[in-house]
């Protein structure tokens, strides 16, 4: 868990590039964990590495179809055309 609060906080912090790495280990470590699906996809998203985002965010929802902010994330995605 220290690497997605490390990330968490980055990431509220705004240091993207600096969270993504965290987030990555993060999920990396606990695959099936939907929420750290979801901050990874909006942290890629934040880098506007849409495709990536969009892939995260899709597990995210595979995992827990009742994250509702993921699947707005993955609708603006969608929306802007990415």
């Amino acid at each position: 868990m220290a690497h997605w609060a490390l990330g968490a906080v980055l990431y509220r912090q705004e240091e993207y590039p600096a969270a993504l790495p965290e987030l990555e280990r993060a999920v990396a470590l606990r695959p099936i964990n939907a929420g750290m699906w979801e901050w990874l996809g909006a942290c890629y998203y934040a880098l506007e590495r849409w495709q990536d985002a969009r892939t995260a965010l899709e597990k995210a929802l595979a995992l827990g179809p009742s994250r509702d902010s993921a699947r707005e994330l993955l609708d603006e995605l969608t929306a802007a055309g990415h």
